[in-house]
C-alpha cells in the first residue's frame, strides 16, 4: 500500500476548476451607544420598568460609584458607568421612582375593595381581623 498524498490547494495539474476568491467579510455597523440616543426627561417608567441588573446602556445619566484605588494615574477618581462592577452587583432602586409607584399603584387597583364600613375602630379590627406581630432583635458582637 502506498499512502495517497493530501492536497490542500489545487496544483497545476490537479484542478477540478477555477479557484475561488474568498469572499470578504461583512461587517455590521456599530450603532452608537443607546443612551446617548436617548432623552434625559423621557418616560422613565418605559426605560426601567422592573428591577434588574445595571446596564450602562440604557441610563442616559452620568453615574459612577465607587473610586480607583491601584492606578497611579487616576488614583481617586470615580469610575465611569461602563463596566464598572461596583453599579452592577448591587440592587438598584430606578425601577422604585414616584411614576413608577403610581403606575403600579393603578394597576393593581382594580384588584382592591373599599374598606368595610363595619370595621370603623381599632377594637372592631382587632376582634374581626386578629394580627399578632412578633419581632425580634439581635445584637452580635465578636471579641
Amino acid at each position: 500500500g502506498a499512502f495517497r498524498t493530501l492536497q490542500l490547494t489545487p496544483t497545476k495539474n490537479n484542478r477540478s476548476g477555477p479557484m475561488k476568491k474568498r469572499a470578504k467579510p461583512v461587517y455590521k455597523e456599530v450603532l452608537p451607544p443607546r443612551y446617548l440616543r436617548m432623552s434625559t426627561d423621557q418616560d422613565w417608567t418605559n426605560v426601567w420598568p422592573t428591577a434588574t441588573t445595571f446596564k450602562q446602556s440604557v441610563v442616559p445619566l452620568p453615574i459612577t460609584q465607587g473610586y480607583v484605588a491601584s492606578d497611579k494615574e487616576n488614583k481617586g477618581l470615580p469610575i465611569e458607568k461602563r463596566a464598572n462592577a461596583e453599579l452592577m452587583k448591587i440592587p438598584n432602586f430606578f425601577h422604585l421612582t414616584p411614576n413608577h409607584i403610581k403606575k403600579h399603584c393603578a394597576a393593581i387597583k382594580q384588584y382592591c375593595t373599599p374598606w368595610p364600613e363595619e370595621l370603623n375602630s381599632d377594637e372592631a379590627c382587632e376582634y374581626y381581623l386578629p394580627i399578632q406581630i412578633t419581632t425580634h432583635d439581635y445584637l452580635n458582637s465578636t471579641p
